[in-house]
This record gives structure tokens, sequence and C-alpha cells, in this order.
């Protein structure tokens, strides 16, 4: 049974929301283990100039 207490200021039933499910969070920790598997930033980031600043990125996602 859907909850009325879950619909959003967005008008949106919380429910049906990646945001409230928590999608893009499992999705964003899925990534980073299998980075972090690869090594990617010890083997593959620092061979291609187009990467940018791969250490940043690795720091924010130790808070998924």
């Amino acid at each position: 049974m859907d909850d009325k207490n879950l619909v959003g200021c967005c008008g949106i039933y919380c429910g049906a929301c990646f945001a409230y499910r928590g999608t893009i969070r499992q999705k964003a920790t899925e990534l980073r283990d299998v980075l972090n598997e690869e090594k990617f930033g010890r083997r593959i980031a620092t061979a291609f100039d187009w990467i940018e600043d791969y250490s940043e990125f690795s720091q924010g996602s130790k808070s998924f």
C-alpha cells in the first residue's frame, strides 16, 4: 500500500523516485568498488591526461 506521507514537495510519490530509493547511491557505490578492484587510480587514470584529477573524485567517492 502506498503511504500518502511519501509525496514529496515536487509532487512525485517518493517510492517511485530514484533519489528516495537510493538508486544513485547504490550505483555510485558499485562504480567505486569496481574502480578500486581494478586499481583504476593507480594503474589507469595516471596514463590519460583527459581523466584530470582522479584523486579528487576518489576522495569524494568515500562518502558513498
